[in-house]
């Protein structure tokens, strides 16, 4: 904030006479200011509008406040218009609309589970009122941003002991595989073909949480995922889009991370490497193994040809040996980054 106000001072000092171009001189340092979001509602701005440089104290009212630094805000076209150059003020002459740069919101108001902003004051009351903060798109918006942390909040909850989750993984499978000798004729072979089919379910859950969370465990892993990602190439933003398409990178690299198809191991075996420097070793037998997953789970067990898979108890468990060795040497990996990066 202090190199914001260094830099408008040193502009305000060159400038004689308030005109619209000198104000938008100031465009960019609010867009960084306010994180490219209306000052006042909050939502995002260049989705509907490019937003605009507003000043809290009217300068219809108060021509000598027009030029102050601590007066111009950016805001959304809606909340300008609904603001206009209605200003409410108590008693003893104060704003009773709250001041984005001087009042915490959240003492005033808050938002409900479904959207909605509450009063909690009697400020927060006229500031709701007049610029309309409950108007559908506003409340919609804020649901979906709740949803969206939500998620990526009990992501990171449920995910970051991936190792203990998968080591559970495989135990069970391979109990459920010592059982399954003793079902019935028409049921055993459905179980295994099952059983096999869960051993990679389990190594894609592995592979998916344990690079998602240490690539968002640390900025330089990020940024290496960002940088090497074959689809992040194909990008295009203008360059007035910077700030913005910066400050959302954490989100579209999670959403990036997420969408990717974890059994696609040629893809994996690179991003692993590129992004975190771990080796994922030879990839045939299991790559056989995820070949054999597809055949049970879209075939019905057969291959391309029409042959059925034939699945035996020894060949569940030493698909399960081999991917917990494989697992196993990315985690050991993973430990030993992950104490460099402390140290």
């Amino acid at each position: 904030m202090k190199k914001y106000v260094e830099y408008l001072e040193s502009i305000r000092k060159e400038v004689k006479i308030p005109t619209r171009a000198n104000i938008n001189l100031f465009r960019q340092i609010l867009v960084d200011e306010f994180d490219n979001k209306c000052a006042y509602c909050g939502c995002n701005l260049n989705l509907t509008s490019n937003g605009v440089i507003e000043h809290f104290y009217p300068k219809s009212l108060y021509p000598e406040k027009s030029f102050q630094l601590d007066n111009l805000l950016l805001v959304c076209n809606i909340c300008d218009i609904n603001k206009g150059i209605t200003f409410p003020i108590d008693k003893d002459g104060n704003p009773l609309l709250l001041n984005p740069r001087t009042d915490i919101f959240s003492n005033h108001i808050k938002i409900e589970i479904d959207g909605k902003a509450e009063a909690l004051t009697e400020r927060g009351k006229a500031t709701i009122e007049q610029l309309n903060l409950n108007r559908n798109e506003l409340i919609e918006d804020r649901k979906l941003r709740k949803l969206k942390e939500d998620f990526l909040d009990n992501y990171d909850q449920i995910n970051n002991d991936y190792f203990t989750v998968f080591c559970e993984n495989i135990k069970n499978i391979r109990e459920l595989n010592a059982l399954s000798d003793l079902t019935k004729t028409n049921v055993k072979e459905h179980l295994k073909n099952m059983l096999y089919a869960n051993v990679i379910t389990s190594l894609e859950t592995y592979l998916s949480d344990a690079f998602i969370n240490t690539v968002k465990s640390n900025k330089i892993f990020l940024r290496q995922f960002v940088e090497t990602f074959d689809n992040f190439k194909k990008e295009k933003f203008e360059l007035q889009e910077l700030f913005n398409y910066y400050d959302s990178i954490d989100e579209k690299a999670t959403k990036a991370m997420l969408d990717v198809i974890y059994h696609d191991l040629p893809k994996v075996k690179g991003m692993y490497a590129d992004t975190l420097n771990v080796n994922l070793n030879d990839l045939s037998t299991i790559y056989k193994a995820v070949l054999k997953r597809h055949d049970f789970v879209h075939r019905n067990g057969k291959t391309k040809d029409g042959a059925k898979h034939k699945i035996e108890s020894a060949d569940i468990e030493e698909l399960c040996n081999h991917i917990f060795d494989f697992v196993n040497n990315i985690d050991e990996q993973l430990k030993k980054l992950n104490k460099i990066n402390i140290n």
